[in-house]
């Protein structure tokens, strides 16, 4: 059986989830928010015999699945298809579960690395040229982003919700009058946050840019206490990550497909 979860009966699942906190940070970060009254939003939990098999988040045209328990996933699949998603994600085994429900609306897929800060580093927080972004600088932010080849077109909503919802921060770099570099947090709760949206103007790389931005936002994110994720495919920014101690945990899928609207 496959449910809807509202508002604050989503923290009942919290349990479930923190089994393997780090890949359900997305998840967390959305029940510890409160943000389900957002129509944009759902969770499901699919049940056998009142026994959690696996848990749904639906963010706006995307759905990130954790399915460590057997179910029914012909179902699952039907689920999102119904709820006309663009994409499916999540831990790569268990998305290959839903793949072959999925093969005749799938387009293409892609794998990335799910990694973890393990150790802090000598992290620089003296660099005044690092800023925290307000709501006004985003449409800046997401015309660089559009630039990016490396990176899928951007829900502008989804991406003001978060800034306004308090589940992510951006920082970003200003040179000749214009924003050339910036670093997103997603899913932000109270003791983790995921590092996305890492991107820097063509003409400005090789700078050292992204990585002074990824010092100051590790850096204030451990100030914290939080565990800080990310995931890449890009091999030059693996080794960014890299040497700032980030460590693969697990391989992350993304299955896009065809718009079933």
């Amino acid at each position: 059986m496959i449910k809807e979860i509202k508002n604050s009966d989503t923290r009942k699942l919290l349990p479930f989830l923190y089994r393997e906190k780090e890949i359900n940070l997305f998840a967390i970060g959305d029940i510890e928010n409160s943000v389900f009254d957002n129509k944009n939003v759902k969770l499901f939990v699919v049940e056998e015999d009142e026994d959690v098999k696996g848990v749904l988040l639906k963010y706006f045209d995307s759905f990130v699945a954790y399915l460590p328990g057997t179910m029914n996933y012909r179902s699952v699949t039907k689920l999102m298809l119904e709820n006309h998603t663009k994409t499916v994600s999540g831990k790569a085994e268990h998305v290959d579960l839903l793949k072959p429900f999925l093969a005749k609306e799938s387009v293409n897929e892609k794998i990335m690395f799910f990694s973890k800060l393990f150790e802090l580093k000598q992290f620089k927080n003296d660099d005044d040229e690092v800023r925290l972004a307000s709501e006004s600088d985003a449409p800046e932010i997401l015309e660089l982003l559009s630039k990016i080849s490396e990176f899928d077109l951007q829900n502008a909503e989804a991406f003001i919700t978060s800034m306004r919802n308090g589940s992510s921060r951006k920082y970003f770099i200003r040179r000749n009058g214009k924003i050339v570099s910036t670093a997103s947090t997603a899913a932000e709760c109270k003791d983790m946050a995921m590092i996305i949206g890492v991107a820097t103007d063509p003409e400005y790389r090789k700078q050292g840019l992204a990585t002074k931005i990824m010092s100051k936002m590790c850096l204030d994110l451990l100030k914290e206490n939080k565990t800080v994720c990310l995931f890449y495919d890009n091999p030059a920014a693996g080794k960014i990550y890299e040497r700032i101690a980030f460590r693969q945990i697990a391989l992350w899928k993304m299955v896009y497909l065809r718009d079933s609207e």
